[in-house]
């Protein structure tokens, strides 16, 4: 039986929980907007997105050793990436 990786590490989300601030903002501004962000998986990887009403500009693939935590750090960058550049960021289709 083949045991498949978790999609969240619970020890990286717990430390995410110390007392230290972390800022999101571009996270922040996708969910202040009415938009939303979705961590899970698809097509067996785990997968974190950001989308708003009218598109979805980023699409990251977990990669191998990624904390949960370092895995929202780099959407919240990659959101800000997507829209500085008007473009979207889509580790899943290629």
């Amino acid at each position: 039986m083949c045991k498949l990786k978790s999609c969240t590490d619970h020890a990286s989300l717990a430390g995410a929980f110390t007392g230290r601030v972390v800022a999101y903002t571009n996270i922040e501004a996708i969910l202040d907007d009415g938009g939303d962000i979705t961590v899970g998986r698809v097509a067996g990887e785990c997968v974190a997105a950001a989308s708003t009403s009218y598109d979805c500009p980023v699409m990251l693939v977990r990669r191998e050793g990624e904390s949960f935590v370092a895995l929202l750090r780099r959407l919240d960058r990659s959101i800000g990436k997507a829209w500085d550049n008007e473009t979207i960021i889509d580790e899943v289709n290629g």
